[in-house]
């Protein structure tokens, strides 16, 4: 159903008001009606639906790690029923996270995803499924998870190809780096090839840095300094043979 100009006007400022008040869940809802539109999302608007769905689904990923944390303790303490009722939360926020990121996989590959669109649109949203592939992957386990671990791969690959052709400080094409070498960290355990991707993303972008202008410099900046914070980390990580948490990107701009 198609939307006046006014009517969109409308959803991106309750979407915004959404936001300032961590309404996320609303936020998705007006973001969604705009994307079943048929109107094509500006940068501003696929950045708020990115943001919607982003949090949403973050609080199911640290509901799910959580319940996992709190089953594992439970069961080693003996308290069964405890354990038990874990399990069953831990069930519950991966059905919900599933449901999540099969929503938004969806609207991009049904609504969203054209043709005609721009390398950079391209990139941004061929990124953004291989992140719910990611997310999905996390909670998955036996062929399924493998199955979604080859396609999220696939399609960061995809996006990587064609983020050669913008500039390296861009900050859809660094944001792109700094999530695919998260997924080489946390999910195929390659922390080699994590610091590769992350290093190569860090040293063709920063010395271009000081030629952009706002918003462009800021958005590329924050990420070239998550990309400097996991190289430490993951370097850190190798000499101590520890696990240490690293970050993605939260705006997927």
């Amino acid at each position: 159903m198609s939307l006046s100009e006014s009517e969109i006007t409308r959803l991106v400022h309750l979407a915004k008001l959404s936001e300032s008040v961590e309404r996320y869940e609303d936020m998705v809802v007006y973001m969604e009606k705009i994307a079943k539109s048929g109107h094509r999302l500006s940068t501003e608007e696929r950045n708020l639906l990115s943001v919607a769905y982003k949090n949403v689904v973050a609080s199911k990923r640290s509901g799910w790690r959580l319940a996992s944390s709190f089953a594992i303790k439970d069961s080693e303490q003996g308290e069964t029923v405890l354990a038990e009722a874990d399990n069953e939360y831990k069930e519950k926020m991966e059905k919900e996270l599933k449901t999540n990121c099969s929503e938004v996989l969806a609207l991009i590959e049904s609504h969203l995803m054209h043709d005609e669109d721009s390398e950079e649109t391209k990139i941004f949203y061929l990124k953004m499924r291989g992140d719910y592939k990611r997310y999905m992957v996390e909670v998955s386990t036996g062929d399924e998870k493998n199955v979604l671990m080859q396609e999220a791969e696939e399609l960061y690959k995809q996006a990587s190809e064609i983020a050669q052709n913008l500039n390296p400080c861009n900050p859809v094409r660094l944001g792109l780096a700094l999530n695919f070498s998260v997924f080489h960290y946390e999910i195929k355990e390659s922390a080699a090839q994590a610091r590769d991707i992350a290093q190569q993303a860090f040293a063709l972008a920063a010395p271009e840095l000081e030629n952009l202008r706002e918003p462009e410099f800021k958005d590329s900046a924050l990420i070239l300094q998550l990309l400097r914070d996991n190289l430490s980390l993951w370097t850190d990580a190798e000499e101590n043979d520890e696990e240490l948490g690293v970050q993605d990107v939260q705006n997927d701009d």
